[in-house]
């Protein structure tokens, strides 16, 4: 293990390299400042990694012409760089990416840590989800050991295997989802009469979990298995709805730590909250022994016959599958499991539904893995329901003002399916 100085870091760098790059709670700042003051060490370089909308704003592509990016999301930070034809979206749920990362042989692996623990280990804190399949095969890894991160109950990178280590104390990175709608908080209590004292919750990122989080008073003993946690778990931690710590069975197992300082101080406390890699917290083998477990995930629309849309806005493409296809299936594998898609009916200001009579752009949930959809006029369980009665119970969750449109959409479907039209 060697110390790590810019000039260095831009020795190491040349074309054809193919180099990870850890995101979430995982960037690494100090990377980045490195390259944005020599773009030219980028030249030729592909940049691998998992960054998320609105969290990982950082575009590699921009250093260069010649330079690309290789994701799981798209976003409108990196609109640019797939115009451009410098960023390869993969089409791959967590858990297939975690599996494919354990296969890549990349030259460099960039990863943010914990500063070097006493058991000499640098400890992954608050991004655990893909770093150790990335550095499997990794040729050399370049660490950033953070002091400011805290020190998390979880996976680590050996003291051996860090071929260069930079220290430098930086904030951690932050996320606030911003307000809830009124609509939200109305999907959300419907979403909340599933939930029983005792449940698993997984969430993903973003208001609806803060809606819901808003919305479980009076629950007890809920436990927490998500791919992420954020700042509104402080909500069932603060009201003492978590269930008690368990040096054996922490009630909180996540892969990701992601909100604010309250926040990362809660997720130290080792005997609350475990940090595992996406090869356990997305396997099904996992999820399907969790007992009420309950899945809630946010989609951008769904169709009449139940396929939901996650990643595509006015035909573009502007996020990706994640996680949420790894816990909608395993949370119908669960035993007494639940898994809810939850959405606002309309968008735009009222003027478009979210509830369409069929899909313009690939499903991202299909047909056959969709369970209960939840929105603020109710909620329905499609698992069971034929197509007709998935269609009825779908236009009685789209707001009123839609509806007959609905209707008549499905009528005429309907008759094109059987050729009748």
């Amino acid at each position: 293990m060697r110390s790590l100085t810019d000039d260095q870091f831009y020795a190491l760098l040349r074309p054809g390299l193919e180099v990870f790059c850890a995101g979430c709670a995982g960037e690494s700042s100090v990377f980045l400042e490195w390259l944005t003051a020599n773009p030219a060490c980028a030249r030729g370089v592909r940049f691998t990694g998992v960054w998320i909308p609105g969290v990982n704003r950082f575009d590699f592509s921009a250093l260069d012409p010649s330079t690309r990016m290789r994701g799981l999301f798209l976003s409108a930070d990196f609109a640019a760089a797939f115009a451009r034809d410098q960023f390869d979206f993969l089409h791959l749920p967590y858990s297939a990416m975690y599996a494919w990362l354990k296969t890549q042989r990349f030259d460099l692996a960039m990863v943010q840590t914990g500063a070097l623990d006493v058991q000499g280990n640098f400890p992954l804190a608050l991004a655990a989800d893909f770093s150790s399949a990335a550095l499997i095969n990794a040729r050399q890894v370049l660490l950033h050991a953070n002091p400011a991160l805290p020190a998390t109950n979880g996976p680590f990178v050996p003291r051996e295997r860090a071929d260069w280590v930079v220290e430098g104390e930086r904030a951690p990175i932050e996320f606030d989802s911003g307000p809830v709608s009124k609509d939200a908080q109305q999907a959300a209590a419907h979403v909340a009469t599933l939930i029983e004292d005792g449940s698993t919750l997984q969430f993903g990122l973003g208001k609806m979990q803060a809606a819901l989080c808003e919305t479980l008073s009076g629950r007890r003993d809920l436990r927490v298995h998500s791919g992420m946690v954020s700042t509104p778990l402080l909500k069932l931690l603060d009201s003492g709805q978590i269930a008690k710590p368990d040096r054996f069975k922490p009630p909180i197992v996540t892969g990701v730590g992601l909100g604010n300082a309250a926040l990362y101080e809660r997720l130290a406390h080792a005997e609350l909250v475990r940090f595992a890699q996406v090869g356990y917290t997305h396997d099904i083998a996992t999820l399907k022994q969790i007992q009420r477990f309950v899945s809630v995930n946010s989609v951008l629309e769904v169709d009449l016959f139940g396929q939901a849309n996650g990643e595509y806005l006015n035909g573009a493409l502007v996020s990706g599958a994640g996680g949420m296809l790894d816990f909608v299936r395993g949370a119908r594998a669960a035993a007494n499991g639940r898994s809810v898609l939850a959405l606002t009916a309309t968008a735009a200001g009222g003027t478009r539904s979210r509830i369409v009579v069929q899909l313009k752009m690939p499903a991202t949930v299909s047909r056959a893995d969709v369970d209960w959809v939840a929105t603020e006029f109710g909620l329905a369980q499609l698992r069971d329901l034929d197509s007709d009665a998935r269609a009825h119970a779908l236009i009685e969750l789209a707001a009123p003002a839609f509806r007959d449109e609905l209707r008549r959409g499905w009528s005429q479907l309907r008759r094109v399916l059987r050729g009748i039209a």
